[in-house]
């Protein structure tokens, strides 16, 4: 565990059968959000239902793992993130991991701040401004297409926000 002095630590932290590093704030204003979303990962290239399911599917995750919690734009956030693919499904070797993260972030952030189920909403347009803090994290790659998918860490500061997720 390494921390810093912008109150961040550095762990290693178990989601859903998978290690995975994470930066979380050293005081949060509650307990952290640990969600794994399994699936194809789908890039930003790729647009349409595919990506729209995609997101729907992340948010929804979020959602449901948040409760009735509402998130606050105004806290800061330090979101970890990691991506595990099968590189047969995406066609080979040569994957940009970065050109997958932005859908995520979008569904990320509607999972926090969305008042109504992601799955009716058009908009992917969702305040991620205070996602200031940004892990991303890539694991060894999976050897069937049932182990893609991500997991997600959320980690919130505030001075109000004692019951966050």
């Amino acid at each position: 565990m390494v921390s810093n002095s912008s109150g961040l630590t550095f762990k290693e932290s178990h989601i859903e059968g998978w290690a995975v590093p994470t930066i979380e704030f050293s005081e949060p204003a509650g307990s952290l959000l640990r969600v794994a979303v399994r699936g194809v990962i789908i890039n930003s290239a790729v647009t349409g239902k595919r990506q729209y399911k995609w997101k729907v599917k992340i948010a929804s995750a979020i959602r449901e793992k948040r409760g009735a919690y509402q998130c606050c734009a105004s806290d800061e956030y330090a979101i970890s993130l990691t991506m595990r693919f099968h590189l047969d499904t995406h066609g080979g070797n040569k994957l940009d991991a970065d050109n997958f993260v932005k859908p995520i972030l979008d569904a990320i952030a509607a999972g926090l701040f969305s008042s109504s189920n992601p799955s009716i909403s058009e908009s992917w347009d969702f305040p991620d401004y205070n996602f200031k803090t940004l892990l991303i994290h890539r694991l060894p790659d999976a050897e069937t297409c049932c182990d893609e998918g991500i997991a997600v860490c959320v980690s919130v500061r505030s001075g109000t926000a004692a019951d966050a997720p």
